[in-house]
């Protein structure tokens, strides 16, 4: 099995939430309704039949796991992605992680805990963002994960030296992001904060591919 590692080590988190998803669901009169969606301050404002609720995350995480499973064979150059195995275990790991997180939240919100999502979701991305981005310069040229861009598509040296730069981008926002969940004033607008530093990197990202490829083609007419 391609990266054994990370396919069981993402898959025993799996098996962990949709467990404890059972045992909580069993714990819940039959009618119980869930929170599945929480605002920037880490209120839940939407809700689900526990049945449907609990198995939510679980079942997303299962097809996280089944798709990065599978990528490597489908790409057309997933031989990279063998080459990526470290880089690639990160990514795969780290979003099964957070989706993890995201459940046990839900999970403590069913039962009536207090669930400190406002702390625990940015820290979460926040880490996420930063074990990706370290990841990131190391991630082979590929047409399925990472920054995919037709420029980076079109040119192996684009590709590596804009995944270089957007991993430091990466780390540069996870940090930010992590450090905002302490910051009391920013607690209300964290996912405003979350979605403004991630839009910001991507089109920082974007936009280095373009000048990276434009600089090599105005290199070669020369």
């Amino acid at each position: 099995m391609f990266n054994s590692r990370a396919a069981w080590t993402s898959a025993t988190l799996v098996v962990l939430m949709l467990g404890a998803s059972l045992w909580t669901l069993a714990l819940l009169p039959a009618d119980a309704q869930v929170p599945i969606h929480f605002n920037a301050s880490g209120a839940a404002d939407g809700w689900a039949p526990a049945a449907v609720g609990l198995l939510l995350a679980p079942g997303l995480a299962a097809f996280v796991w089944l798709l990065m499973l599978k990528l490597p064979v489908v790409d057309p150059l997933g031989a990279n992605l063998l080459r990526s195995a470290t880089a690639y275990a990160t990514v795969w790991i780290g979003a099964v992680a957070v989706l993890f997180a995201v459940h046990a939240m839900i999970l403590a919100s069913a039962l009536g805990l207090a669930a400190p999502v406002a702390i625990v979701m940015p820290i979460a991305v926040g880490l996420l963002l930063m074990t990706i981005g370290n990841a990131m310069g190391k991630l082979r040229w590929n047409y399925t994960v990472g920054i995919r861009t037709p420029w980076t598509i079109a040119d192996e040296r684009v590709w590596d030296k804009t995944h270089r730069f957007g991993g430091r981008a990466l780390v540069v926002a996870g940090l930010a992001i992590t450090s905002g969940a302490f910051v009391p004033a920013l607690q209300p607008w964290q996912g405003l904060w979350i979605a403004g530093l991630t839009v910001a990197v991507s089109l920082l990202a974007v936009l280095k591919s373009y000048l990276l490829w434009r600089e090599r083609q105005q290199a070669s007419e020369r």
